[in-house]
């Protein structure tokens, strides 16, 4: 892991967002990853939504506009903590996450949950 709790600012010094991490593959890659720890959530569309589709965009505003990144990449990736016990849930987040690569297709979205 190169960084943690990111915080990625404008050129007027306002914050676009945090980076959870940065960190490097071992093939050399690198990737801003956003973790999650929700395993369910009452609103499964709402929720993806906000936390993987508006978080993701967020993240993409932050490695276009962002002052203080040095040579940021266009690897995000969706970490989850736990396993994702609702199957609506799992559906939803697997949307926004397609959702994200059609409307930004110069950018790797990858969503890891473990099983």
């Amino acid at each position: 892991m190169l960084e943690r709790e990111f915080k990625v600012k404008r050129s007027d010094g306002s914050e676009i967002t945090d980076f959870d991490s940065i960190e490097r593959t071992p093939e050399g890659e690198l990737w801003q990853i956003e973790e999650k720890s929700a395993s369910w959530a009452g609103d499964v569309n709402a929720w993806a939504q906000k936390q993987i589709f508006e978080k993701g965009q967020r993240y993409v505003d932050a490695i276009q506009n962002g002052v203080n990144l040095a040579n940021p990449s266009k690897n995000i990736g969706f970490r989850f903590t736990n396993e994702i016990n609702d199957p609506a849930l799992q559906t939803a987040v697997e949307n926004s996450v397609q959702q994200l690569q059609k409307q930004y297709p110069d950018y790797n979205f990858d969503l890891f949950i473990p099983k």
